[in-house]
């Protein structure tokens, strides 16, 4: 009973490879095939690097002195702020 088992779980495995990815796999591959045969001749001559690309770090901002977002507001500012 236990050889059965073994035997059915590999042909179901066979069968999934042998009816879904086999022809995904095709279809894959001719849509690869198909992009390549599609593209303008121009994007054609120059080859994309995207895999040697490198990242650029992110640099924090440096605050400016005595901006008028960071400078201390007075009360009259307030105030002034608050007739309008």
């Amino acid at each position: 009973m236990f050889e059965q088992t073994i035997l059915d779980t590999l042909i179901i495995i066979g069968m999934f490879v042998l009816r879904i990815g086999i022809p995904v796999a095709i279809l894959f591959g001719f849509a690869k095939w198909l992009e390549k045969k599609l593209q303008p001749q121009e994007t054609q001559a120059t080859e994309r690097r995207g895999s040697s690309a490198r990242i650029i770090p992110f640099a924090q901002p440096q605050p400016t002195t005595l901006t008028r977002a960071t400078r201390s507001v007075t009360a009259d500012e307030v105030k002034r702020a608050n007739v309008r």
